[in-house]
């Protein structure tokens, strides 16, 4: 699975920026909390692309967001064709609003960005209404319940870090390179994928 899906970070953002939902980083990308908070991150970053750097067309979006020294000539071109395609436009220098196309925008860099796009429309549309605010607890009223992770079932979906953590300790199984009394987060990743077998988690 795309690290960027397996770090809520559909968008592929770089941390720092202090979105709400944001807990982390890893690899060189943010953490979000759950998926809704990373779309809705997303989505505010591309309207300050709009509001704050006046960006109105697909050249000038591509080159901010997928820059050249992060991606190579080949990748930035497909980047900017698949955009074109997806926004119905002639070329990457036809004008659009960002903000007025988020339900066709939004999908398409996430299939650019992971290689698939698991968000329905409905989901992308309460992420859209999400970024409207900057208020938390209105943000967390329009997201609702968090998205299920987009990843195998391992039957420890609904078990908190602390508690999957707890019974592995009690357990005496041993983990080479795992960080067990640290909080294995790298592993944990790993068995929410099905990569081990642990007593208890089937």
């Amino acid at each position: 699975m795309p690290l960027g899906l397996r770090q809520n970070n559909p968008g592929n953002l770089r941390p720092g920026a202090g979105f709400i939902g944001e807990t982390g980083d890893r690899g060189g990308y943010a953490v979000f909390e759950n998926p809704d908070y990373g779309l809705r991150a997303m989505i505010r970053n591309l309207m300050t692309y709009q509001n704050q750097y006046g960006i109105d067309n697909v050249d000038d979006l591509v080159d901010r967001y997928a820059p050249a020294g992060d991606n190579s000539p080949e990748a930035r071109r497909a980047y900017k064709k698949n955009l074109i395609n997806a926004l119905n436009l002639s070329s990457a220098k036809d004008k659009f609003n960002i903000s007025e196309n988020l339900d066709k925008l939004v999908p398409a860099i996430v299939t650019q960005e992971q290689g698939q796009m698991p968000f329905t429309g409905g989901v992308i549309g309460k992420a859209i209404q999400a970024a409207g605010t900057e208020d938390e607890k209105e943000v967390a009223k329009i997201l609702g319940p968090a998205l299920p992770a987009s990843r195998p079932s391992s039957g420890i979906g609904q078990l908190s870090q602390e508690k999957v953590m707890e019974s592995l300790m009690g357990s005496g199984i041993q983990m080479p390179g795992v960080d067990v009394a640290g909080g294995g987060s790298d592993f944990l990743l790993d068995l929410q994928e099905g990569k081990y077998s642990i007593p208890g988690f089937k």
